[in-house]
């Protein structure tokens, strides 16, 4: 039987070496086209389907999952109702905080198109490059411009 990852008809899976932070394992996905893509196993898991989908589908399946699992840690740390706000603006910071780092590393994507995995490996991979452990505040021009 067929499968499909959103529209995409997958020829192949391999799994990867390579972990997520998490050390979840991850996936290279071959397409029809001859396009690969590299994702987490979960997200894999998550979005095949036997059917081609599109990309609304796709996010709806990511909002609700991802949107559990948090849910599901505001419990393990005892978050009251009047903390949850300020969670989410911390993760909303962490993220956007990240991708500014990487994005002024990694010229030439688009704002939205960079995954987190990616924004991790850019960054750790600064942070080992300059021998320091601290990811990079960005380009000289970034800098400036905070001033």
């Amino acid at each position: 039987m067929d499968q499909y990852y959103g529209a995409d008809k997958i020829m192949g899976v391999v799994v990867l070496e390579e972990t997520t932070p998490g050390e979840a394992e991850m996936v290279e996905v071959l397409f029809e086209s001859g396009e690969k893509f590299v994702t987490s196993k979960q997200r894999f898991d998550l979005l095949v389907t036997e059917e081609p989908s599109d990309a609304t589908e796709i996010q709806g399946k990511v909002n609700a999952r991802v949107g559990a699992l948090c849910y599901s840690l505001l419990h393990e740390y005892d978050v009251v109702v009047g903390e949850v706000n300020g969670v989410a603006d911390a993760m909303v910071a962490l993220v956007t905080e990240g991708h500014k780092k990487a994005a002024s590393l990694l010229f030439g994507q688009e704002y939205l198109d960079i995954p987190l995995l990616g924004i991790n490996k850019i960054l750790y991979k600064n942070a080992q490059e300059n021998n320091d452990g601290v990811a990079s505040e960005g380009s000289e021009s970034d800098k400036a411009d905070k001033e």
